[in-house]
């Protein structure tokens, strides 16, 4: 209950959200075939079985030890576990064109703040 409010609030930053036209040059992070988990949005949660929003895209591959590459080119803003405590290991990278794309449950961290 006292996530709601707060996902809900993303859920209204996100929902009517344009990507810019062109694609920026963005590249999937993990190899094919890629398959969508979880979309984002509200759901229910696979752990507790309440409804809750969740802000991500979730991708698999088959391949758990799969390397995780930067969608894009950019700058390391976020690199740890000290995020959410749902979201494990992960990592944000800020793009040129002000984008930011980020990547949890990761087994371990290959990166650190600062590093392009």
């Amino acid at each position: 209950p006292e996530r709601s409010t707060w996902a809900q609030e993303w859920y209204n930053k996100f929902v009517n959200l344009e990507i810019p036209s062109g694609g920026g040059g963005y590249i999937a992070p993990i190899s094919s075939p890629i398959t969508v988990t979880s979309e984002m949005g509200w759901r229910t949660s696979p752990i507790t079985g309440a409804q809750e929003f969740h802000n991500a895209m979730d991708l698999v591959n088959g391949n758990p030890t799969t390397p995780i590459l930067a969608s894009g080119d950019g700058q390391v803003v976020q690199a740890g576990s000290n995020y959410y405590d749902w979201y494990g290991n992960y990592t944000v990278i800020k793009h040129a064109d002000g984008l930011y794309t980020g990547y949890a449950h990761q087994s371990r961290i290959d990166v650190s703040v600062g590093q392009n």
